[in-house]
């Protein structure tokens, strides 16, 4: 499992890594990738705020190229929602659910800036993206 760690290599490098995960894993492991989202509004900050970025950000696509490049055969990638703090008062639990519905909101939002612009609409709009790769 890495966080936030695959966007600091160069593709050769990320590549070499993933390729080294899955001789590694045994039959039915897992490689589980959490890396910034290349093609969210907020990208820009992601790819830029970190010089020691070198791919940057992936996108949906490029995930599972990258993973089916290393051997992956079955791979998910998934939203990652907003980490919170977990509280038992209600105004806590009052605001985790505002939250919730303004991310689903924006996430809605975005989808259609891109569908109206012509681009196939997204699947996975969150800041950040969770791919998973599976050892068959």
């Amino acid at each position: 499992m890495t966080f936030n760690f695959i966007e600091h290599f160069d593709l050769e490098n990320a590549l070499k890594l993933c390729k080294l995960c899955y001789t590694r894993l045994s039959k039915g492991g897992v490689l589980i990738l959490f890396t910034p989202n290349a093609t969210t509004p907020l990208a820009i900050h992601s790819i830029y705020d970190d010089l020691t970025h070198r791919i940057g950000a992936f996108t949906e696509t490029s995930i599972v190229q990258l993973l089916n490049l290393a051997g992956f055969n079955r791979i998910i990638v998934c939203n990652v929602k907003p980490f919170g703090r977990y509280d038992h008062r209600i105004a806590k639990k009052v605001l985790k659910i505002i939250e919730a519905i303004v991310v689903y909101i924006t996430w809605q939002l975005i989808r259609l800036m891109y569908l109206l612009n012509g681009v196939k609409a997204l699947r996975i709009v969150s800041n950040d993206l969770l791919a998973i790769g599976y050892k068959d």
